[in-house]
């Protein structure tokens, strides 16, 4: 099974993980980007483009989760956003990777 992975927010650290799952597909690894999401969809468009142009773009990651259908998000988005996403996708079925923590606070 190849894991279909999909990035909510395309600000820097989302090259990161862009180029590592890149050499990962590249090497036989069994995970592949599908989707990015950024409510820039010019800075969307810029992240597609640097893995191949093979992404589908959005601009609202719910969206892009729905039709997706990704088995992981990446939640790159800003600190304050976290929860709702991260929730979102659990929510989806989907596996996450945070790289922060989900929530600012404990309540």
């Amino acid at each position: 099974m190849t894991y279909r992975v999909a990035i909510a927010g395309c600000g820097g650290i989302s090259d990161r993980h862009l180029a590592a799952l890149k050499q990962w597909e590249q090497s036989g690894g069994r995970a592949c980007a599908v989707a990015v999401a950024d409510t820039n969809l010019s800075r969307a468009h810029t992240a597609a483009e640097r893995y191949g142009g093979r992404l589908s773009v959005y601009a609202d990651y719910k969206k892009m989760i729905r039709e997706a259908a990704p088995d992981v998000v990446i939640v790159a988005l800003p600190h304050f956003l976290h929860l709702e996403a991260a929730c979102f996708a659990a929510e989806a079925g989907c596996h996450l990777l945070l790289e922060k923590p989900m929530a600012l606070t404990r309540f």
